[in-house]
């Protein structure tokens, strides 16, 4: 085997009513090799050796949580805890079920058994990502896309390669596919806020579930967001070893100050290329270790330094992908330097409490005004994206009549930016590490998002959080302004 060959389907699942999937393909059958089979019900989940999974099962009433899950509201921490409280609220009504489901932070899917159905739930982002084959003969649910599709065969669809590589797109900063999207023509892409039934494969809408209360005392709101904030990098810290990204932008500062209890037993990192913004981020960050003593390494990337074995990981890194995109030099770092075992604490989704489409124009709610928001490029005007989010829109009941009193616009940033960017990024680094993101939590979403729009934009509570848990760190320029 390769060197990098141990990487492939690395942090997978696959949930089917298949009796013994098996692959063509010698590699992909030895990494298969490495899942565990849980027995739900009609159907087998197999998930990598690395993968926790909590499952409680009773006659006609079950839960499997895969992947990291944690409640920071009640302090759950245990899978088999978080599985068991699932269905003793699903017993009690559904709205109950969900308003645990909304506590819960971390990365995972939560599968359920209940009235004769599968359902599938994406985390508050769906952060574990989540696809599904959209033949109706079998149940195929994973995390990668890849995996079904190494499983039956499937082909790198032209629909998908016509928005990737257009050449009217390439001068987009972030690459993604429009709509519900995935690299295959028969697999489609969970988004956030949205259940699977897994045998009908229909999609129905479970959030918003109502208007977001504005927010009545702010400065109560902003101390219960930062002990909310400091409990739960406890909790985590409890669970398994962390190892906090750390730049020198507002989103890390903020999840820098809620481990500051944390910080003589958690390490932190940053990576350093001879891009500006990184050589930034690796001065302020240096900066802070030293004043404070924190435990610190900096990663640099020297093209000499990890060029060896470049072309073996790319490869892996693709067919985990099904489609090359993102950053395959940092992952590669990481494949050769991040400590083993290890979560990454990184600070990303706080995009969405801050309104970051709100520097576009305001436009009616209309497949045209997503594919705006979706890109820049020439591509906003390109019919096939325009049909892609028509179908979005119709797929998953994104209309304004489900959305209550939530910004359309920040819930575009939630259930497509997130999930078609963001979540792709953790989906290349699951080759090496699991992710936590201490914002993927849809209940304190809502608060951050119950505070006017200026409040948001100014990253009111940000700075607040920031004050209340280790007022020293505002000291340091934060994207090169001072703001102490």
């Amino acid at each position: 085997m390769d060197r990098y060959d141990a990487l492939l389907f690395r942090r997978a699942f696959l949930l089917t009513d298949l009796t013994s999937p098996a692959f063509s393909d010698p590699l992909a059958q030895h990494a298969f090799a490495r899942f565990h089979r849980y027995d739900f019900f009609d159907w087998r989940l197999y998930a990598d050796d690395c993968v926790p999974v909590g499952q409680t099962m009773r006659a006609d009433l079950g839960a499997l949580v895969v992947g990291l899950a944690l409640n920071p509201f009640d302090g759950t921490l245990a899978q088999d805890d978080i599985a068991r409280a699932l269905v003793l609220r699903r017993a009690v009504s559904e709205r109950a079920f969900l308003d645990y489901l909304d506590e819960l932070s971390g990365r995972f899917v939560v599968f359920l058994f209940v009235d004769g159905t599968l359902q599938v739930y994406p985390d508050a982002c769906a952060t574990r990502t989540v696809f599904y084959d959209t033949d109706a003969r079998h149940v195929l649910v994973s995390s990668h896309a890849s995996l079904i599709a190494e499983l039956l065969g499937y082909r790198l669809s032209d629909e998908a390669c016509y928005f990737f590589y257009n050449p009217l797109y390439q001068r987009a900063p972030l690459k993604r596919l429009p709509g519900l999207l995935s690299p295959y023509a028969e697999i489609r892409l969970l988004t956030p806020n949205t259940r699977l039934d897994a045998c009908s494969k229909r999609v129905t809408r479970f959030f918003p579930r109502g208007d977001n209360p504005p927010c009545a005392d702010y400065d109560a709101l902003e101390a219960q967001l930062a002990a909310l904030m400091a409990r739960q990098m406890a909790l985590l810290h409890e669970r398994t070893p962390m190892l906090l990204s750390l730049s020198a932008g507002l989103d890390t500062r903020c999840t820098l100050a809620a481990c500051c209890d944390l910080m003589q037993e958690v390490g932190c990192f940053t990576y350093e290329t001879r891009n500006p913004t990184h050589a930034e981020d690796a001065h302020i960050a240096c900066d802070i270790a030293r004043t404070f003593g924190l435990q610190h390494t900096l990663y640099r990337w020297r093209n000499e330094d990890f060029r060896e074995g470049l072309y073996d990981f790319e490869r892996i890194r693709l067919r985990n992908l099904g489609m090359t995109r993102g950053l395959s030099w940092l992952n590669k770092l990481y494949a050769d330097v991040f400590p083993p075992d290890t979560v990454h604490v990184r600070s990303n989704i706080a995009e969405v409490a801050k309104a970051d489409l709100n520097n576009h124009k305001r436009l009616p709610l209309c497949p045209e005004t997503l594919a705006y928001l979706y890109t820049m490029t020439p591509m906003q005007y390109d019919a096939r994206v325009i049909g892609q989010f028509a179908q979005f829109m119709e797929h998953t009941g994104f209309v304004t009549e489900n959305l209550y009193n939530y910004d359309f616009y920040d819930l575009f940033e939630w259930e497509i930016i997130m999930s078609q960017w963001h979540s792709w990024l953790l989906l290349e680094s699951d080759m090496v590490h699991d992710t936590f993101v201490p914002f993927n939590n849809r209940r304190l979403l809502c608060q951050m998002l119950s505070v006017p729009l200026e409040d948001r934009v100014q990253a009111r509570l940000f700075f607040g959080i920031i004050r209340r848990l280790w007022p020293e760190l505002l000291t340091f320029p934060i994207n090169g302004k001072a703001h102490a």
